[in-house]
């Protein structure tokens, strides 16, 4: 570019050069051609002088750059620092050799420690399904202690309920502290298909001495035994479940008796439900057995076996089995479950008469409770009617039972010895109706009704005694036992609940022709509950 600058300039000068000359030899006089002339002169050396400057330019651009100046020193020391390079050159290929071994040894070490982690995976998975299963497995229960009182110090006035102490009959203190029950439950899944459980009352007997530990629950259950059922499609659910429980479970009748006593409001079971002596269950809260649960239609519930019928009292000997059942479904999911069970056998081995073969009893001639006719033959057969209604402030319970079962023996200390022969096999009829009221979301009000009747139909009772059907002409109200209940709990935290629970006797059986009974008198339950 500084070439072609130079190249015009110089064009340019020459041409003014022409211009000039040609200019001065046209308008030349004869007065201004000396000083025109001087001048002319002057502007032309200065455009040479122009010219120069330029050219020597132009040669400045043209010519090579000048090498700088390198002494022998200088080039004694690259040298030097080049020989220096090529050993550190040497020195590095050595290293690099020795860093690639050791990049190939730590290629192998990552390699077993993969393995070594593939390995720890494998285990991990292995104890992890161990501590699954093992987190399955389960210790827990709870523990009642109460105080308990009767309203009366007269021991013919005691209240009669359940017997679950001295001061339920008619002897014992009119008040104590005791611990009602000390349950222990050990349960869970063996394999996915296996699980068991194992319920031990460990509470302190009423009488010196006889401190115990009851088995309450021992059992074993099978799933999806003893067949699996399937459907053609993998996300369509089967029609039923069908699992298989072997051993001492809970009897599956109504709601109540198979009702947790951890989370049932009422202190003890209400008597026509109860597995008391004065119930239609004695000890038969839980019974040896086999049994069939499961969902039918992904909606009914059901629980059906064959059991001893002794309850946890003893084992069978060679009587027949006794069927027990319950089917429930929920009316509205949530809010409003309803239940029917059914009940046939022979019911426990209880009463003096009876023995092991309830088809040749003793024969005996007279009315007391061990004197029945050998034409008796024990007889349970039962059908029951329970409903729970969840509502807007608490919740609703009603359960209903009527059949033949009643019993002879323990559980006739509240008949009258003249009429104890006829509860043997008679109509048996009972219900209770509970209504609770939520205040808050920590205290509970409860009132409640129940009614018992050991012989709702004596012209119904069978010939069992000498004296055939009804020979005392007794009446079905002579047999009947009302009481009312009124209750409060208070849920501390989780696993803490405090229990006030009154109950008041509206009737009580009364021996036909006799002065009316003596009223019985109230009862009172004070109790702290601890689930752990």
């Amino acid at each position: 570019m500084m070439r072609r600058l130079l190249a015009g300039t110089v064009a340019a000068s020459v041409l003014l050069i022409a211009a000039y000359g040609a200019r001065t030899g046209q308008t030349a006089t004869a007065q201004g051609q000396a000083v025109q002339a001087e001048a002319d002169k002057s502007e032309l050396e200065r455009l040479r002088a122009d010219v120069e400057s330029l050219k020597a330019q132009l040669a400045q651009v043209n010519a090579p750059p000048a090498a700088p100046g390198v002494t022998p020193e200088q080039l004694a020391e690259v040298r030097r620092l080049v020989d220096e390079f090529k050993t550190e050159l040497t020195v590095i290929g050595t290293d690099m050799a020795a860093i690639k071994t050791r990049l190939d040894e730590m290629d192998q070490q990552i390699t077993d420690v993969q393995q070594e982690l593939s390995d720890v995976r494998d285990v991990n998975k292995d104890q992890q399904a161990a501590l699954d299963t093992l987190n399955r497995k389960r210790i827990d229960g709870y523990i009642q202690s109460r105080y308990t009182l009767r309203g009366t110090t007269d021991r013919g006035r005691a209240p009669e309920n359940v017997g679950q102490d001295t001061t339920r009959g008619l002897t014992g203190n009119r008040d104590t502290f005791q611990v009602r029950r000390a349950r222990i439950n050990v349960r869970g899944d063996v394999t996915p298909r296996a699980s068991y459980r194992v319920q031990l009352d460990a509470r302190p007997s009423p009488a010196v001495g006889q401190d115990f530990v009851q088995v309450k629950e021992a059992y074993v259950t099978i799933k999806s035994f003893p067949f699996l059922l399937r459907t053609s499609q993998a996300d369509e659910k089967p029609f039923a479940t069908v699992d298989t429980t072997i051993g001492q479970q809970v009897t599956p009748f109504g709601y109540y008796l198979q009702f947790s006593s951890a989370d049932r409001e009422s202190p003890e079971r209400y008597i026509a439900f109860s597995d008391t002596g004065s119930g239609l269950f004695p000890s038969q809260d839980y019974d040896k057995g086999v049994s069939l649960n499961g969902l039918l239609f992904g909606r009914y519930q059901y629980q059906l076996g064959f059991y001893n019928g002794n309850g946890t009292a003893s084992n069978d000997f060679g009587r027949r089995k006794d069927f027990i059942g319950r089917i429930g479904v929920p009316l509205i999911p949530g809010r409003w479950n309803v239940g029917i069970s059914g009940y046939d056998g022979e019911g426990p081995n209880t009463g003096t008469a009876v023995g092991i073969n309830p088809d040749t009893p003793a024969t005996f001639i007279g009315t007391g409770a061990t004197q029945v006719a050998a034409t008796r033959r024990r007889v349970k057969s039962l059908l029951g009617l329970d409903t729970q209604f969840i509502l807007p402030f608490g919740d609703l319970k009603v359960e209903y039972v009527r059949g033949k079962g009643g019993l002879n023996g323990a559980n006739q200390n509240v008949v009258p010895s003249a009429l104890r022969s006829y509860v043997d096999a008679a109509v048996v009829e009972g219900y209770y109706a509970q209504l609770g009221f939520n205040v808050g979301n920590r205290l509970k009000v409860v009132g409640a009704y129940e009614y018992f009747n050991r012989n709702a139909d004596p012209a119904d009772s069978g010939p069992f005694s000498v004296f055939g059907p009804n020979a005392l002409r007794v009446r079905s109200e002579d047999f009947a036992e009302e009481r009312a209940h009124f209750g409060a709990l208070y849920s501390l935290d989780a696993a803490t609940r405090l229990r006030l629970w009154y109950e008041a006797p509206l009737n009580y059986p009364n021996a036909p022709g006799a002065a009316e009974s003596v009223g019985r008198s109230s009862f009172y339950t004070a109790e702290v509950q601890v689930k752990f």
